[in-house]
Formats: C-alpha cells, structure tokens, sequence
C-alpha cells in the first residue's frame, strides 16, 4: 500500500499578504507543462503565464502586478 502522505501536492504562496510581488512553492507536482492565472473575486483575470515543472519542487516567482487591494486567486491548471 502507497503512504498518501508521500503523494500530495502542495502550494504555499508567501508573503501574503503582498503587494503584488511574491512567490509560489510547488512540490510534489507531477512532472509536466502548466500554466497559472491570478483572478480577482469577479473572475476577471489579472495576470497568466506557463511553466514547466520537472523537479519534485518548483518556485514561481511574480514581480510587480501593482494589484490593488482585495483578494485574488491562484488558479493552476496542467496544460493538455
């Protein structure tokens, strides 16, 4: 039997709160090609871009969005 423990996913994204400069934690994601988008409460979207993940850890680092604040969401999707 697999330890679950060994095969979850997890993302952290510090500091936050931020002023629109801050950077996401990835581990444990399976190798492959992703992209991710910043949304804001009513959906619009703020900011998207694609990366590659092929190591078990991965930071993402997002410079100067100048976003008001408010509260946003990380949407990560893997790309098909």
């Amino acid at each position: 039997i697999n330890n679950l423990e060994n095969n979850l996913s997890s993302m952290s994204l510090y500091p936050n709160p931020n002023n629109g400069s801050f950077k996401v934690k990835m581990a444990n994601f399976e190798k492959g090609n992703y992209t991710y988008s910043i949304m804001d409460v009513s959906g619009k979207l703020i900011y998207n871009d694609k990366i590659k993940i092929n190591s078990k850890q991965k930071i993402i680092e997002v410079n100067s969005l100048n976003l008001d604040e408010g509260v946003y969401f990380l949407c990560l999707k893997s790309a098909v």
